[in-house]
């Protein structure tokens, strides 16, 4: 999991803007970014070919005020590789990724397979590789 107090101050900007990832290039595995022209995420990761898959939050981040954010990741595939686990979710997505607003619950994306793993850092607001 990663749950974290923001404080976001920058308005859209008509490109999208990173609030964390994991990795560079095509392999950012987690990922949120703000949307160019809202306050909503795009979740994304990166699985084989596709290096884009997610969803996008239901609810706006609220700009200028402190919110709490927690991302909650799920890897249910060792469980299911060797036939141990019991779960109640679909055997064909041992990946998820829910998102929490002020503890509320806005979105959960179920992975239909193995997300990609990779060994770069987790970056946290302005994306180093992006500024101006």
């Amino acid at each position: 999991a990663l749950s974290f107090w923001a404080l976001v101050a920058e308005a859209p900007t008509g490109n999208f803007r990173t609030l964390f990832h994991k990795g560079h290039g095509d392999d950012r595995t987690p990922s949120a970014w703000f949307h160019p022209d809202s306050m909503k995420l795009a979740l994304r990761a990166s699985m084989g070919e596709h290096r884009d898959l997610g969803a996008d939050s239901v609810a706006s981040v609220p700009l200028g005020e402190w919110c709490h954010l927690a991302f909650v990741f799920t890897n249910r595939s060792s469980d299911l590789a060797d036939g141990r686990g019991e779960t109640s979710e679909p055997r064909d997505h041992p990946f998820a990724l829910s998102f929490f607003l002020n503890g509320a619950h806005d979105v959960t994306i179920n992975y239909p397979g193995w997300v990609a793993s990779n060994w770069d850092d987790l970056r946290v607001g302005k994306d180093p590789h992006r500024l101006r």
